[in-house]
């Protein structure tokens, strides 16, 4: 009974630090363990961690039990009880990828690190470690391969699918041709060699010369085929690669420490050693390291396609499937996504030179940069699909063309609709300005009724305005200016010299008096049908007296500021005749003119009846 709640305890306790640990799964095996699965909950953690800030990946790949989450432990200074689980036994802890689901950032370079680490090679069967492998090299900036003590043949081997995938982009041109912003380092990782527990006293060079050199192979075995075609590729292909040798973690008294602890019921683990503790030559080359992987100068993130967490979880789930097949349908599947990844660019670019016009501008300006935008854009893509694989894939570049078109039309739109309104209020304050330069009261006053000084001001009015005036607004807001100037003419003229206009209405109304007085003279002395002199005298004054009326009339008109007519046709002239204003004036010069012959012709009437009265 005693055992019983230990063992409870401990269980939980168990239970309670693996609930606690920070790394996340992001892909496990299928049931047949040669395929790999998505982890929903990794995918989120990963996507969580933003579409804004650009990443460069470590992924951590190696045989099992080789060290691995013991080195990223130490590289990300973490507590072993929460960071990437460390066993101390021959079985793996780690099982398909975990995810750091923190960014390591460098703040004064300004970048930040996402950071993978894999299940060990060779726990499952081939096709399994390809997938891993190839699925990685893709999302990596640069891969890891963790080993313990020595690099051996089969170690290198096992980039064989790597290799191959290099290969197959080589084949196709990929490699030699630049994809937009793209180029080699974006579509295979660099490499660093970290061999863990090394002891021999050999230098770098001379240990990577001697893992990656090439084995004789008289007998032609497969084995050795194959490792000589990798290191081959690894050379020709893989431009950075590097080896770092990391001596053992155990200080120097750790073994006689681990003996005193025999008669406990665990051994002494490393992981019980203080990180100060260990020794100081190892602590030296995990700072090394951490400064190669975690620098910019050394990794830095891809210059194309998935470059942010968010971007990441999604090539994760377009590009795993073809992972799982094999190297010949992955090759294919990154020369389309590029291939798509450049029509985002050059969407991208459509999208920022568009922005970058500045408004306003006139319309057929605007339509010859739009043209000049979208011929740009297909001599980018074009260029940057390389003839080599878009036979493979199968794809054209013309099969883009819709989309250019689609993303022009559509900017094309916004930018009309936004050249029209700054247009129209640029346009807007210069007729404003315009018109105020000869409109204004003040300018009014001073024109003084000379119209030659008015069309001056007005020409050199419209000349400022059409000199900065620009847009699809210019010809109507120019329109309103001439408007506003025939209104303003209209009103110099009403003003000008109202003395003038009084005394041609005094001078007409004399003028009047004059005549038929002297009319009623004639009359008086002379009968219409005395002789033909007589009469067309009468006449003619009669004619004057008309002539006179109207002057008067027309004076009278000009100082009430009536609008002069202009019949054009008789449709204007009953239009004119029902306005108050025309329908009044016309009405009162028919009644004056109508009273001026009947007063005429009774005084005529009446001279004839008292004449003949006398004679009688």
């Amino acid at each position: 009974m005693s055992i019983f709640p230990g063992i409870c305890f401990l269980f939980f306790l168990i239970a309670t630090v693996q609930s606690s640990r920070i790394p996340v799964k992001l892909l496990v095996p299928d049931e047949t363990r040669t395929k790999l699965v998505v982890v929903r909950e990794g995918l989120d953690v990963l996507r969580k961690l933003g579409n804004e800030t650009k990443v460069a990946v470590i992924t951590f790949i190696g045989r099992a039990r080789s060290g691995k989450s013991f080195t990223l432990d130490n590289l990300l200074h973490v507590p072993y009880e929460t960071g990437f689980e460390v066993g101390h036994t021959n079985k793996p802890k780690t099982v398909g990828a975990d995810i750091w689901p923190h960014l390591v950032k460098n703040d004064i370079q300004n970048i930040s690190y996402l950071v993978f680490d894999t299940e060990g090679l060779g726990t499952g069967p081939q096709t399994y470690d390809k997938a891993l492998l190839l699925l990685f090299a893709l999302l990596s900036s640069r891969i890891v391969y963790h080993v313990s003590e020595y690099v051996y043949t089969d170690d290198i081997s096992k980039l064989y699918g790597v290799a191959c995938l290099a290969a197959h982009y080589d084949s196709r041109g990929m490699l030699s041709h630049r994809w937009g912003n793209a180029t080699a380092s974006d579509l295979l990782p660099a490499i660093t060699w970290v061999v863990q527990k090394y002891r021999l006293s050999v230098s770098t060079a001379s240990a990577l010369d001697d893992w990656l050199g090439e084995k004789e192979n008289i007998d032609n075995n497969p084995s050795i085929a194959r490792f000589n075609t990798t290191v081959r590729i690894v050379h020709t292909l893989f431009s950075d690669h590097t080896i770092h040798l990391i001596p053992p973690a155990e200080p120097s008294d750790f073994v006689a420490a681990r003996e005193r602890k025999r008669e406990g019921t665990r051994r002494l683990e490393l992981t019980d050693i203080e990180r100060e503790k260990l020794n100081p030559e190892y602590i030296h080359e995990m700072q090394n390291l951490e400064n190669v992987l975690f620098n910019i100068e050394h990794t830095h993130p891809k210059q194309f396609g998935a470059r942010t967490p968010a971007e990441i979880a999604s090539a994760i789930i377009d590009l795993l499937p073809a992972a799982n097949l094999g190297f010949e349908y992955v090759g294919d599947k990154v020369a389309e996504t590029l291939s798509r990844a450049i029509l985002a660019e050059i969407l991208n670019n459509i999208t920022s030179q568009m922005t970058d016009i500045v408004l306003p501008i006139n319309g057929d300006q605007l339509e010859s940069t739009i043209s000049a935008i979208r011929r740009d854009a297909i001599f980018q893509l074009e260029s940057n699909l390389p003839t080599h694989a878009t036979a493979v894939v199968g794809m054209n570049p013309k099969n883009y063309f819709g989309d250019i078109d689609s993303r022009i039309c559509l900017e094309a739109d916004r930018l009309r609709k936004e050249n029209e309104y700054q247009s129209d209020k640029l346009c807007g304050i210069l007729a404003e300005k315009a018109t105020q330069f000869f409109a204004s009261s003040d300018q009014i006053h001073k024109f003084a009724g000379n119209f030659a000084i008015f069309d001056a001001a007005f020409d050199i009015a419209m000349s400022q305005y059409l000199e900065k005036a620009v847009g699809p607004a210019v010809d109507r807001h120019q329109l309103a200016i001439k408007i506003r100037a025939t209104e303003t003419r209209k009103l110099i003229a009403a003003t000008v010299a109202p003395r003038k206009k009084i005394l041609w209405s005094i001078a007409s109304t004399v003028f009047l008096l004059c005549v038929h007085l002297v009319t009623n003279l004639v009359e008086k002395y002379y009968e219409w049908s005395s002789s033909i002199m007589v009469f067309s005298l009468i006449v003619a004054l009669t004619l004057v007296q008309f002539v006179a009326v109207g002057v008067l009339v027309i004076s009278v008109w000009s100082i009430l500021d009536v609008p002069p007519i202009d019949f054009d046709s008789m449709t204007s002239f009953f239009l004119y005749a029902l306005n108050p204003i025309y329908g009044i004036s016309i009405l009162v010069i028919v009644t004056v003119l109508f009273m001026i012959t009947l007063y005429c012709g009774g005084s005529g009437i009446n001279r004839k009846k008292n004449n003949e009265k006398k004679e009688t």
